[in-house]
C-alpha cells in the first residue's frame, strides 16, 4: 500500500491472495492509523461488500466510487461509531446472538423448536435489540425454506438487526439458493463479530 500525509490507499488483487489474508491487511492497517481516511481499491462487487461491511464493524464512514474496472472505497473515521458504544448500554462493542441450531434447551426437538420461535419473536419486542443474529450450523434452517420464523426475521430486519447465515453451512445443507431472511456471511466475518463483540447471546 501508499501513504499519504492525509490518506493511506491500499490496493488490493482480491484475484491473487486468500479472502484471510487480504481482510488481515485491511484490519491491520485501519488499527495502525485509526484516525486517518483509508482509500481502498477493490476490483469486483463482492471485494466492494465484504470491504464495506468490515470497514463499517471497524467505526468508519464509506463512500464508494466506481472506477469503472473496478470500486473505490474512501473511508472516513467516524467517532460516534467507533466508540462501540449503545445509547443504552455501557458495553463496548455489538451485541451477537448466536444460533447454532433451530432448536433450543434439552433434548425435546419438539419443544425446543417451539422455544427458538418464542426466543426469536421476544427479539422484535424487547430492548435493546441484538445488533447482529448469526445463524450457524442447524440454526440457517430457520433462514431457509419454509421455516415458521420467516416473519419474525423480517420484522428484526426492518428494525435495524442484521441477519447472517453461515455460507458453508448453507453449502452443506443445499439451501442456498432458498436462503430467505437476511444474508449469506463467511467464516471470517463470524469469527470477527466473536472477537469485537461486547457481549454474545447463545438461546
Amino acid at each position: 500500500y501508499h501513504r499519504t500525509a492525509a490518506k493511506c490507499f491500499v490496493y488490493l488483487n482480491f484475484e491473487l491472495s486468500g479472502i484471510h489474508a487480504r481482510f488481515k491487511l485491511l484490519y491491520l492497517i485501519c488499527c495502525s492509523s485509526p484516525q486517518e481516511t483509508q482509500a481502498v481499491l477493490v476490483g469486483d462487487t463482492m471485494a466492494r461488500d465484504n470491504v464495506q461491511r468490515l470497514a463499517e464493524t471497524l467505526g468508519y464512514t464509506i463512500s464508494v466510487l466506481d472506477t469503472g474496472d473496478g470500486f473505490l472505497l474512501e473511508m472516513t473515521p467516524d467517532e460516534d461509531r467507533k466508540s462501540g458504544v449503545t445509547s443504552t448500554s455501557s458495553i463496548q462493542g455489538k451485541t451477537v446472538v448466536y444460533i447454532g441450531n433451530d432448536a433450543m434447551g434439552g433434548d425435546n426437538r419438539e419443544l425446543g423448536q417451539k422455544l427458538m420461535q418464542a426466543f426469536l419473536g421476544t427479539l422484535v419486542d424487547v430492548e435493546p435489540k441484538p445488533d447482529l443474529v448469526l445463524f450457524i450450523n442447524e440454526g440457517v434452517r430457520l433462514t431457509t425454506g419454509d421455516s415458521p420464523v420467516l416473519a419474525v426475521l423480517h420484522t428484526l430486519e426492518e428494525v435495524g438487526v442484521e441477519l447472517v447465515s453461515c455460507g458453508l453451512c448453507l453449502d452443506f445443507f443445499n439451501v442456498k439458493d432458498d436462503l430467505k431472511a437476511g444474508r449469506v456471511g463467511n467464516m471470517f466475518e463470524t469469527a470477527e463479530a466473536f472477537l469485537t463483540a461486547g457481549r454474545i447471546v447463545r438461546p
